[in-house]
This record gives C-alpha cells, structure tokens and sequence, in this order.
C-alpha cells in the first residue's frame, strides 16, 4: 500500500524493537524496503546483518525531530555513504514512476478538478506557461506525459 503512494516503507529505530526479527520478516513479506542501520552519529548499527537477511535497503537519518532538545542531532547531519543514495535511488525510482503513472493515468481518464489536485498538490509554484492553477496543472500535465514519462519506461 505505502508503494502504491509513492512512497519506500522503511523500519526506522529498529534497536527500539524487543525482538525484532519476527517483526521485520512480516514487515518484509507485507513489503518492507529498508530499515535504518546508519545511527544520526554516521555510524552502522548493529542491525546490518538484519538488513542483509531479508534484503533491505541499509539507510539512516538524523533523527532529528525538531524539539530543539539538547541532544538532538542537527538536520541532514548523519554522514551516509554514496552507495546508500545509489541503492535507495535504484528502490524509489520504479516506485515513484509507477504513482506518477497512474496519477496521470486517473486524470487522463477523468480529468476532474480532484483529479488535478492530485496532480499538483506536491507543488505549489507554477513555473509552467499560464499561471492559474488550471493551466499550469494542464501544463505539468503535457510536460510529464510526454517527457517525464519516458524516462520512466523500464
């Protein structure tokens, strides 16, 4: 479900799990890409050889939350190597095609005031000829049906 949106499902905080096994083999089966192994201080937790066994994506964050607490890592701060971006890329780059096609598929097929919302809800500023919502949902429309998408062809 979390691809058909569009989106990676990834396990963050694993360590927090009391047995997390179990818990991450039917995560897997219900289509689990990744879980965080890389900690917010850069480095690789304990959980990478979880993350090998059932072949999931190895990432990491920040953790930061926005609290401002005192312990809390800054934004973006966790050091990952190139290869996680690559990997990850590779994972999210069919995924994100597939909900593009099918949110311009759904509006190809009713091409309703709802169905534009879907559209161009992700990007508020119109860069495309025209400049009312309209036109530039129908312009991000043509733009992404004939060029985009071709680079989505796998």
């Amino acid at each position: 479900m979390i691809s058909h949106t569009g989106d990676v499902a990834v396990l963050a905080h694993p360590w927090a799990l009391k047995n997390p096994v179990p818990i991450v083999r039917r995560l897997k089966e219900a289509g689990l890409h990744g879980m965080e192994v890389y900690k917010s201080d850069g480095r690789l937790a304990a959980y990478s050889e979880l993350a090998d066994a059932y072949g999931l994506l190895k990432i990491g964050g920040s953790d930061y939350h926005g609290t401002g607490g005192h312990n809390e890592s800054e934004l973006g701060s966790v050091n990952l190597p190139v290869i996680v971006l690559h990997d990850f890329l590779k994972v999210a780059r069919p995924i994100w095609c597939n909900a593009i096609r099918e949110i311009l598929e759904c509006y190809a097929e009713e091409p309703s005031d709802s169905n534009l919302a879907t559209i161009t809800r992700f990007g508020r500023t119109c860069s495309f000829k025209g400049g009312s919502p309209l036109s530039c949902g129908q312009d991000l429309i043509d733009h992404l049906s004939s060029q985009e998408m071709e680079k989505c062809r796998v």
